[in-house]
């Protein structure tokens, strides 16, 4: 049982991303888009061009691509297999930023524990870095929110509404609730005063 357990250890460890890609791997992307969907004329090559993308996948490595554009100056065509990468001229993938931001905000880890985590799975990454990428995590959320707030909106309307705690220094209580007629309510209790007052506090 213990051969079989060394085997497999060492069989995982043979296939980790830092063993496979000591040095950095190229890729190449090219743009999808075979016919200008304006005129139907083939795209030509404009340029091609070189970048380095790091994602948890397999850690750094080259990303050459190119970009295409129509002959008839109806725009240029990029590969939207890149996009979905990493952001335009970001280093990091998107996969890399939510890793971070979990780490940081859900899993409270220090910059340094990231530091390590990430580089067993061969991302290495300053602390600098991480920092900058917690700060993209916030805003790339804080965008997907505005953007699905109609559907949060009818999701939670459909539940009765939603709850929220909120609990200082001074001990007051806070519970918001979305009725049916889309009005958000707050109730305060201060415990000191020994009474309750609720009233509605936004619009949704």
């Amino acid at each position: 049982m213990k051969l079989l357990k060394s085997f497999i250890t060492n069989m995982t460890y043979a296939i980790r991303a830092g063993v496979l890609f000591r040095e950095k791997p190229t890729l190449h992307f090219y743009p999808e888009i075979q016919k200008c969907p304006v005129c139907d004329s083939t795209p030509h090559i404009q340029k091609t061009d070189k970048k380095t993308v790091v994602t948890m996948d397999i850690g750094a490595f080259f990303a050459k691509y190119a970009v295409s554009y129509c002959p008839l100056g109806h725009g240029t065509f990029n590969s939207e297999q890149l996009k979905t990468l990493a952001p335009k001229g970001g280093k990091f993938g998107y996969d890399v930023i939510i890793e971070v931001g979990f780490a940081l905000f859900v899993h409270c880890r220090s910059n340094q524990e990231i530091m390590t985590e990430l580089a067993a799975k061969n991302v290495f990454i300053s602390e600098r870095e991480i920092s900058y990428l917690g700060r993209k995590f916030i805003i790339y959320l804080a965008l997907t929110h505005r953007q699905s707030r109609p559907i949060l909106r009818n999701f939670l309307t459909s539940r009765g509404g939603y709850i929220l705690h909120v609990k200082g220094i001074v001990p007051i209580y806070f519970v918001a609730l979305t009725d049916s007629q889309n009005w958000s309510w707050i109730q305060s209790k201060f415990l000191q005063r020994k009474k309750m007052r609720s009233f509605p506090f936004s619009a949704a």
